[in-house]
């Protein structure tokens, strides 16, 4: 039998947006950590906070998907965002691998040469444009724009 020690959590703004969802064994500590790391919702956040659970941890990160699937939270990588992120490190992943073979002399085995850095940086920002402008990411600013656009409709409705 498993122990149920997860919990799946809800966190909202003062109008009821959800702002995120995450699952913990710890809630006090996630909390920390989320203070810590300054997480991007924090400034939003009115104190209201819904816990479901204990789950067995398996099931509870199970279900903190579904909810992010379903109820899509302003700041929790949404899928298709986890697949851009995917696609772009992919892309360049493989970019760099065809630089390694185009350029061995970028990809010394010892030793630090300026010269040889400063080129392998310029190839580096070159293939980061190209992925750029090839797959554009989807950035902390779309997130905060999406919810503080929801946001004035939400204060809209209650004024």
């Amino acid at each position: 039998m498993s122990t149920r020690t997860h919990f799946v959590y809800r966190v909202f703004d003062e109008f009821g947006l959800l702002l995120y969802v995450g699952c913990t064994k710890n809630p006090p500590a996630r909390f920390a950590q989320h203070r810590a790391e300054r997480a991007l919702w924090l400034p939003y956040m009115a104190g209201r906070v819904r816990m479901e659970g204990p789950f067995v941890k398996r099931d509870g990160f199970a279900r903190e998907s579904l909810v992010i699937e379903d109820e899509r939270p302003f700041f929790n990588a949404l899928s298709e965002h986890r697949r851009v992120k995917l696609r772009r490190r992919t892309m360049g992943d493989r970019m760099m691998r065809d630089l390694r073979r185009r350029r061995p002399d970028l990809f010394p085995a010892s030793g630090y040469d300026p010269v040889v850095f400063a080129e392998f940086q310029r190839e580096h920002d070159h293939i980061a444009a190209q992925v750029d402008a090839a797959i554009p990411d989807v950035d902390d600013a779309w997130r905060h724009a999406n919810y503080l656009s929801a946001r004035r409709r939400e204060a809209v409705k209650s004024a």
